[in-house]
């Protein structure tokens, strides 16, 4: 299971970090190698499942060791989950750092605990319904253990890095 496992992760890490014009981190996991993708300024925590259809899932210990990680790092940290599906349109992100000028907030309606759990669709009708110019940048917005974060699509992550 460990090996199949390790086969969807890498499948995920090499599409983000494709698809953001990021590198690997080779050998991720490791002590001295925190993180699974990266670039000059940010961070990439990277989480999957074996088989697509599964909830959207943050857990607060990852985010907390994430953010320890990349701020000695000089970095800032993204926490990305999927479905299962290993693909860019069920990937969601989490980060402390936004053009907060730039983006329109919507408040989380969910709960908050030692981890924060969604259905993909369901969350991305929500989201989006909320404006309809298709050029807004929109993200929910909640307070995870001592942490304001927000939560985007992948989608639109890559318009607030400027990469759309």
């Amino acid at each position: 299971m460990a090996k199949e496992n390790k086969i969807f992760s890498c499948k995920q890490e090499n599409l983000l970090a494709k698809l953001l014009g990021w590198d690997v981190v080779s050998g991720s996991g490791a002590r001295f190698l925190p993180g699974d993708i990266k670039n000059d300024e940010w961070l990439g925590e990277c989480k999957t499942h074996n088989r697509p259809g599964h909830r959207i899932e943050f857990h607060l210990d990852i985010w907390r060791k994430l953010y320890r990680e990349a701020i000695t790092q000089l970095r800032r940290p993204v926490y990305f989950v999927d479905d299962g599906s290993q693909l860019s349109s069920k990937t969601w992100a989490m980060t402390c750092w936004l053009p907060i000028e730039k983006v329109k907030v919507v408040e989380y309606f969910g709960r908050v605990s030692s981890s924060v759990t969604f259905d993909d669709s369901l969350s991305k009708d929500n989201l989006f319904s909320v404006f309809n110019d298709s050029d807004d940048i929109v993200v929910y917005e909640l307070h995870f253990g001592d942490d304001t974060v927000w939560l985007t699509s992948f989608d639109m992550f890559t318009k607030i890095v400027g990469l759309v």
